[in-house]
Parts: C-alpha cells; sequence; structure tokens
C-alpha cells in the first residue's frame, strides 16, 4: 500500500482517462477494456471444430508452415540447417542475410519497412546476433501470401 507523499509519484502503466486522477483514483479506470475476445475464443474453437476438425486444422496449418519456410528460405538464398525444426507445428524460422536485425531494435525496423512496403505484417526477431524472419501459418492463410512476400522481400533486405 502506498501512503503518504510518495503515493501522488506512482501512476498506472497505462494511460487512461484516470491519468489527471489523484492517487489511487487513477488506478481506477484502465484504457478501454474489450472483451470481444475473451467472449468470442469459445465459439471460434467451436467454429474450426466443426468446419475441420483439429487434427485436420493443425496437419493443414503444419503443411502449410512448411511449404512456406522453403518458398522464403529459397527466395533469400536461406541455409535451413542452422534454424533445426520446430516445437510449434505452425511456426518456422527463416534465417535473414548476415548483417540484418542483429539486435531488438533492428529487428523493429525491418519489420515496419516490410509492413509499410508490402502491407504484409511479418515478425522479425533476433538471437545472439543474428536475424531471422519467424513465420506463422494459420487457416486463412494461402501458400499465394507466402508467395507474395518471398517475391518481394528479397529486395528489401539490404544490410
Amino acid at each position: 500500500m502506498a501512503r503518504g507523499p510518495d503515493a501522488q509519484d506512482l501512476w498506472p502503466l497505462t494511460d487512461s482517462w484516470g491519468t489527471p486522477d489523484p492517487f489511487p483514483q487513477r488506478f481506477d479506470v484502465q484504457g478501454t477494456l474489450d472483451l470481444t475476445a475473451w467472449l468470442a475464443a469459445p465459439r471460434s474453437l467451436e467454429f474450426i471444430e466443426e468446419t475441420y476438425g483439429w487434427d485436420a486444422a493443425r496437419a493443414r496449418m503444419t503443411k502449410l508452415a512448411e511449404v512456406a519456410q522453403g518458398l522464403l528460405a529459397d527466395a533469400l538464398g536461406a541455409d535451413l540447417t542452422t534454424v533445426g525444426g520446430s516445437q510449434a507445428p505452425a511456426m518456422r524460422l527463416i534465417p535473414l542475410p548476415a548483417g540484418l536485425a542483429t539486435d531488438h531494435e533492428a529487428s523493429h525496423v525491418l519489420q515496419r519497412r516490410i509492413a509499410a512496403d508490402t502491407g504484409v505484417e511479418t515478425a522479425i526477431t533476433s538471437w545472439d546476433g543474428r536475424g531471422f524472419l519467424r513465420l506463422s501459418a494459420h487457416l486463412y492463410n494461402t501458400v499465394s501470401d507466402y508467395e507474395q512476400l518471398a517475391e518481394h522481400l528479397p529486395g528489401l533486405l539490404t544490410p
């Protein structure tokens, strides 16, 4: 519990309508509470089971992730032996050319540039000074989505 003059130096992590209020009232309203995802999740899970069946959905996402990884690795001339397998069935890594996305900030800069130039949201990450493109596949993705990225991505990757 906060007491005394130090209490007025405490601020919520989320800036919201209550920010101008004194402590502790400024903690009472934390941003916009959007329950949509919580309410939609059960029906979404039922829909996938009813429409595809979870085993078939997982198999499709796994195969799509494999195909996408191959397409993008070929487009970038990436060596996939350095990334090994994936414990996440619908996710894959593709090593980026040396010198790209070597740290957290450089990863974000490249991710924003890819989004701005292609309209495609990607996940770029770095580990141990090396950049990687992290792919995810879901039922709403298609091979043509990854073909489009494979066509445009090499021209965007300059160290």
